[in-house]
């Protein structure tokens, strides 16, 4: 059933390479519904169970390969505004993934930037707060231990990231900057893991954005 499940995911993100967001989107919202609806665990799948793979057969995979980016940069309008850093690569995983905790925050990962790309886009509130929602459960899912983060740690930083942006957009400077904080925090940890290095080197000058940005001139609000 999880190889299903990575299945459904890889297409939607492969739809989305391809500028069909709206056939991803369904990708994504039909396995998020299939999850809710208990085909797999809502415990289980956020790690809150452990999952049972004790059966899994499949070569053991190198950590950082098991979340692959792929480039989705269409989804997002060009701006000139070097303060806006949005992440923009979905995350699809090897078709024989097993593992619950990586599958949901992945699928859960996806669906949130569908929703911010279209903040960017349309006046529509409800879509940076159903955004923030998907963000927030990824990264508040996987505790900031190593072991945790071990295997997850693009998806959370790419989570934080993102979340940051969006309450930067909405002069949420608390919010924004505990983003960051958890951000450097996480950087810190996985730096002995082997990340995927062009993404790695995104969250760095991310945060190097931040630090210079002293002025406050990232959270004030925007003129009439």
């Amino acid at each position: 059933m999880a190889h299903n499940l990575a299945a459904r995911i890889n297409h939607g993100v492969e739809m989305l390479r391809q500028g069909n967001v709206a056939e991803a989107f369904e990708a994504f919202r039909r396995t998020l519904v299939f999850l809710a609806a208990g085909g797999v665990g809502v415990e289980q799948a956020l790690g809150v169970v452990a999952p049972d793979n004790n059966n899994n057969n499949d070569p053991p995979q190198e950590p950082h390969s098991r979340i692959q980016p792929v480039p989705v940069a269409n989804l997002f309008p060009e701006s000139n505004d070097i303060s806006s850093i949005v992440y923009q690569s979905a995350f699809r995983v090897w078709e024989t993934e097993t593992d619950h905790t990586i599958l949901s925050l992945v699928l859960l990962f996806n669906t949130a930037l569908i929703y911010h790309s279209r903040t960017l886009t349309r006046e529509n509130s409800s879509f940076v707060q159903k955004a923030l929602r998907l963000y927030q459960s990824v990264f508040d899912s996987v505790a900031n231990t190593r072991e945790n983060l071990r295997e997850k740690s693009l998806v959370v930083m790419a989570s934080l990231n993102n979340a940051s942006q969006l309450y930067m957009q909405l002069v949420n400077h608390a919010q924004a900057v505990d983003c960051f904080d958890r951000l450097r925090t996480i950087i810190e940890l996985v730096q002995q893991f082997r990340i995927v290095p062009d993404d790695f080197q995104f969250f760095l000058i991310a945060v190097a954005v931040e630090n210079d940005d002293h002025d406050g001139r990232l959270f004030s609000a925007p003129t009439a």
